[in-house]
């Protein structure tokens, strides 16, 4: 058994670094469901800095990252899954007393060592990307955006403003937080010398539940003194007011029903 594959099944989730159930039944050879019985029958071992239920919010969070959701375990899962740390990984397989859970929890534990020092030693060429993204960020004098997000109706929303009006750069950024979650809506609004600009996109499974980004991008719009229009999916529009771009987009969580 390789690492990388091992790896590439560790996800970060409320700070910590964990394997889900369904990928730890899959390495050890047995069922989800018998993993998380054994586990609820010797539930004293597993604090919450061991073991933890993600949430629906967080469940779908992390769908889009999970290649084995949509071809095998997982995939439209009615129970939310366990999360393990890595101390957690180290309990089951004195829980699942075998020696396939012992000698696969030994690679396992060589994984997160190994994700640990990809943290804190990150390749060279790595390092060197940042630098010349932070050193470009600083040249255009351009702020991080603060993302605000609630979840309304099973949707992701999330609303971002930005220090510039450069519709390309609304575009990037709503585009990165929409593919952090399948059913998702992100408003992205700015303003500089040059006006205001909005942009709102939604994934294919928030629209399913009702969601439109030209009707939302028309509404919000408006507020500044704007007018625009797109499709479902995703829209756009300008403004002439950009002390009221804040407004507009905090107007989003109330139009999502």
């Amino acid at each position: 058994m390789e690492l990388q594959p091992i790896q590439n099944k560790i996800y970060e989730i409320r700070g910590y670094k964990v394997m889900l159930d369904f990928d730890l039944a899959e390495m050890y050879g047995t069922e989800t469901k018998r993993l998380k019985e054994q586990v609820r029958r010797n539930i004293e071992r597993f604090p919450d800095d061991f073991m933890f239920e993600i949430t629906r919010y967080e469940y779908n969070s992390i769908r889009s990252q999970i290649a084995s959701l949509d071809v095998g375990r997982g995939k439209y899962s009615k129970y939310l899954p366990f999360a393990f740390t890595e101390q957690g990984v180290a309990m089951l397989s004195s829980v699942l007393n075998s020696k396939t859970a012992i000698a696969v929890n030994i690679i396992i534990m060589r994984a997160f060592v190994a994700v640990r020092q990809l943290v804190y030693n990150p390749p060279i060429n790595e390092i060197k990307e940042l630098q010349k993204d932070i050193k470009r960020l600083k040249q255009s004098n351009f702020s991080m955006p603060s993302e605000v997000t609630k979840e309304i109706s099973d949707i992701c929303v999330s609303i971002l403003k930005l220090e510039t009006s450069d519709i390309d750069t609304l575009k990037q950024v709503a585009d990165n937080v929409k593919s952090k979650n399948l059913t998702s809506i992100v408003a992205v609004g700015g303003n500089d010398e040059n006006g205001a600009k909005f942009v709102v996109a939604a994934t294919d499974e928030a629209v399913k539940k009702g969601a439109h980004a030209g009707n939302l991008i028309r509404e919000i719009a408006s507020i500044a003194g704007g007018r625009g229009g797109g499709k479902p999916t995703f829209a756009q529009a300008g403004a002439e007011d950009g002390t009221k771009v804040q407004e507009a987009l905090e107007k989003v969580f109330e139009l999502i029903k």
